[in-house]
């Protein structure tokens, strides 16, 4: 039985290439997401030409605002970290949950911001609702 194939006798397959031709890539006159200017970009580009660049403050700024945003949704699964540090600690810590006392420990990375409240058993909100009506019955 012979396949067919659009190659010509004893070329090795070819696979069809991704280019621009068929129109993945989409430039656009789009709005800065900090200054309101226009500029003309990919269609997934936010910023312009000037705050393009990681080290730009006004994107620092930005990046802190929607941390908290998304710290503000979540208050009680995590706690904040409180102090710099600069090297890797590693700390005991116990369970937030009243009754269950579990102390687990926790490694920080610097720069790291955000660290688990309570012990591995009890990270899931159906394990935490779980063990307070235990408590409760019991």
């Amino acid at each position: 039985m012979k396949y067919r194939t659009m190659n010509k006798r004893g070329e090795k397959l070819s696979m069809p290439r991704w280019d621009d031709r068929g129109g993945r890539i989409k430039n656009k006159n789009k709005l800065c997401a900090i200054c309101g200017k226009e500029f003309f970009g990919h269609a997934v580009r936010k910023y312009c030409d000037i705050h393009l660049d990681e080290k730009c403050e006004d994107r620092k700024k930005l990046r802190k605002i929607y941390q908290e945003k998304l710290l503000s949704r979540y208050p009680n699964i995590n706690q904040e970290n409180n102090f710099k540090n600069n090297e890797v600690l590693k700390l005991k810590v116990t369970c937030a949950i009243p009754g269950c006392g579990e102390s687990f420990e926790l490694v920080l990375y610097p720069k790291q911001e955000v660290f688990p409240k309570y012990c591995e058993i009890h990270r899931s909100e159906h394990q935490r609702s779980f063990f307070k009506r235990m408590s409760h019955a019991a």
